[in-house]
């Protein structure tokens, strides 16, 4: 269900005019029909008044800073608790922090040459591609969730990623 920008209540989907019994769809709107009701086209208004009004504390970057600079939560109750380049860099270091535990479980370097200056070059190549459950990079999960799958990987380059998918050399 949506949530009204102005005064931050959740209001239903879909909406009957109690004068014309007519069923109107509200997943689109940004605002309750008591803060914009239709034909009344202020929203205009509304927008300017809620930017002046609301603010919202981030405790990472310890900033005050408009609402809309905060992601909204998936299931529609309010916003998140840091603000959106604060919630990026968060999701950045977990992703990097698994990464590199990753490598560190598969051994460090490229199976195939021995590569270890770069982890950002350094990828998991699935030896059966029937047994992928998941891309590793695609899923917000724990180290220990991704070690049944990393067990199915072995870590190489990128080059040479590339050319075992090119069938120019063979797992090592």
């Amino acid at each position: 269900m949506p949530t009204c920008q102005k005064c931050l209540t959740v209001f239903p989907n879909r909406y009957r005019h109690p004068i014309t019994k007519e069923i109107h769809n509200l997943c689109s709107r940004k605002f309750c029909i008591e803060c914009s009701p239709f034909g009344e086209h202020n929203t205009l208004d509304i927008t300017v008044e809620q930017k002046q009004l609301v603010n919202r504390y981030c405790p990472r970057c310890k900033e005050t800073k408009l609402v809309e600079e905060f992601h909204n939560r998936r299931n529609g109750k309010g916003n998140s608790v840091y603000c959106k380049p604060c919630t990026s860099d968060q999701t950045l270091a977990r992703q990097r922090k698994l990464k590199q535990q990753a490598i560190e479980y598969k051994g460090g370097k490229c199976s195939c040459c021995g590569y270890n200056n770069y982890n950002g070059a350094l990828e998991f190549h699935h030896v059966n591609s029937a047994e992928k459950d998941f891309t590793l990079s695609m899923k917000s999960i724990s180290f220990e969730n991704a070690k049944a799958e990393l067990d199915k990987c072995v870590l190489v380059c990128s080059n040479c990623h590339r050319e075992i998918h090119a069938g120019l050399i063979k797992l090592c």
